[in-house]
């Protein structure tokens, strides 16, 4: 019985190899609205991006998450509206997270500063018929199906100009404690804690057809290692993506992303687990895809990098 609790109190607190309860994604440069809501409107037009990534193929009951986002610019641009959509699957637990975010947006001399909010549903639905007891009719375990609703705030600040941009957020403004045990023999608790992200990269010209961008994210939680992300990416002819990732004492991660045209992207990416999982599993993938509308045809579009 205990090695079973200790399984299912795992499951509950949404961790990955570093302790963070959030998702993570390897194409994070692709899903900052994601991270931090100051992101909204800041590609100028509606963008979409959708994102699936299946963790530690191999293992059971490894998560795989969904993502969606849409944002884009309202009011000559002073203002960004987005929706962020992520669910989880993860042993026997199914997450959503469904937010809106909002974000100002001020020109400045070289760029743009957005300041953004978000405010986010989220539903758990655990099924604990999924677990497997040591002992038969175990009471320890809760019975049937538990699902929960509860809400959550982020706020955030986002610079961006050409060649450049800086992020910094806070998430899970709304320190939510929820009990999953709907009986009494014994407690089985969630508490979120909030998570600190910063970001940024740069864009450099080595040549007429290639450019360097590299990029980071960093996040930080309370009583947790510092988790960190880097990477460094090729592009060239502004067409096709290649670069490789560090994601600190978990993955080395490949990425591979073309520029279909100035409205699609398509992203792969692959992780080469470093922890002791590497050893019961095949590795982590991610697919992604990105559509933006373009509302003035008669504007000239420069893909964008950020």
């Amino acid at each position: 019985m205990r090695d079973t609790l200790l399984i299912v109190l795992l499951c509950f607190t949404f961790m990955v190899a570093n302790a963070q309860q959030n998702a993570q994604f390897s194409q994070f440069m692709w899903t900052k609205l994601a991270q931090n809501p100051a992101y909204a409107g800041s590609a100028d037009h509606l963008c979409l991006t959708a994102l699936h990534r299946s963790q530690w193929v191999g293992l059971e009951g490894a998560p795989t998450t969904q993502s969606f986002s849409a944002h884009a610019p309202f009011f000559k641009e002073r203002v960004g509206i987005g929706l962020n959509i992520i669910h989880d699957d993860i042993t026997i637990s199914n997450n959503w997270n469904i937010g809106m975010a909002y974000s100002y947006r001020m020109k400045m001399n070289t760029g743009t500063l957005s300041l953004g909010v978000q405010g986010t549903i989220k539903y758990i639905d655990v099924d604990w018929d999924e677990t497997q007891a040591l002992e038969i009719d175990d009471n320890a375990i809760p019975q049937f199906e538990t699902q929960k609703y509860f809400p959550d705030m982020s706020a955030g600040v986002y610079y961006q100009t050409k060649k450049f941009y800086a992020g910094l957020s806070v998430q899970n403004l709304i320190k939510a404690k929820v009990n999953f045990d709907e009986g009494e023999l014994i407690d089985v608790i969630r508490t979120d804690k909030r998570h600190i992200f910063a970001m940024g990269g740069y864009i450099f010209n080595l040549s007429d057809n290639v450019k360097l961008n590299p990029v980071f994210l960093v996040k930080y939680v309370r009583n947790a290692p510092l988790d960190i992300d880097l990477n460094a990416s090729l592009i060239f002819y502004d067409k096709v993506w290649f670069g490789l990732s560090y994601r600190k004492d978990d993955s080395i991660d490949a990425i591979l992303q073309y520029q279909a045209s100035k409205q699609i992207k398509i992203g792969l990416a692959y992780d080469f687990t470093l922890s002791e999982l590497q050893q019961v599993n095949r590795g982590t993938y991610e697919i992604m895809m990105q559509y933006c509308f373009h509302f003035n045809n008669n504007k000239i579009i420069n893909i964008r990098f950020f």
